[in-house]
């Protein structure tokens, strides 16, 4: 039999709520029995309001919450930042003025960025390449990227030789879709694009308008597709993988790893 001493200090003195509830499961039992809310104040049986958290879009149903625009790859505002390096200013202004449609902005690792329709690049490419404030005339860099449903884009790296600055980065987005896809080649302007065009040619099938000698560098020609482009299909049979471990020489050498 319990002690009627320890129930009464139990009830009434360390635990008075649940003096009145019973235990804790019982209150939380009774509670729900006569479907009371959590959410009751101080005056229903001792529990707290508590603050429900304010709705926040991402817990919004899919159906209701607001679409987002699909940005353009590369594309951003003109914006200059006060303390942006002169070559930075200087290659901004320059663009603006001769090209007022164009909106170039200055990357954090200073250099300077334009986004360029296919029809403007050669006239766009001779200025940077002969303005007296630019003097762009190497392009070390010509690269291909596939961004899948927004298209194909060639990627163009330019710097000031012998000062290596002003550096300017044009974006130019192909035309044609994917199965047809173009820009203007620059091979004379910069010589340079030669080789980096037919690479753009062989790995992701953008065609090079005007390029002297537009074929494949690294494939054979008889290559099928190109393989650098995300919607790519290996269709050879699939390989053995070779390990260090198990690798062995071909056997007309006579010796094999392990017995070297």
């Amino acid at each position: 039999m319990r002690d009627e001493t320890s129930d009464y200090l139990t009830q009434s003195v360390l635990a008075p709520d649940l003096g009145k509830k019973g235990t804790g499961d019982m209150a939380y039992n009774e509670k729900e029995s006569h479907g009371q809310s959590e959410n009751m104040n101080d005056s229903g049986n001792g529990v707290h309001e508590t603050p429900q958290p304010t709705p926040t879009a991402a817990d919004q149903p899919a159906e209701t919450q607001p679409e987002r625009p699909k940005a353009e790859p590369s594309q951003r505002e003109h914006a200059v930042s006060p303390d942006a390096p002169d070559e930075v200013k200087t290659t901004i202004a320059a663009l603006v003025e001769a090209f007022p449609s164009l909106k170039p902005f200055h990357k954090e690792d200073d250099w300077t960025e334009v986004v360029v329709p296919a029809a403007l690049l050669k006239d766009v490419a001779r200025f940077v390449r002969d303005d007296e404030r630019l003097k762009l005339n190497f392009l070390s860099s010509l690269s291909g990227v596939d961004y899948r449903d927004a298209g194909l884009q060639v990627v163009y790296h330019l710097i000031s030789i012998p000062a290596g600055r002003p550096k300017l980065i044009m974006k130019v987005n192909a035309e044609g879709g994917r199965d047809n896809a173009h820009v203007p080649s620059v091979v004379d302007i910069w010589p340079t694009a030669n080789w980096h065009e037919r690479e753009a040619w062989d790995l992701l099938g953008i065609r090079f308008d005007g390029h002297p000698n537009l074929k494949r560098i690294l494939l054979r020609e008889d290559w099928i597709g190109h393989p650098l482009r995300k919607d790519y299909v290996d269709s050879r049979p699939p390989r053995e993988r070779q390990y260090k471990e198990t690798w062995a020489p071909p056997s007309d050498r006579g010796v094999r790893h392990d017995e070297s």
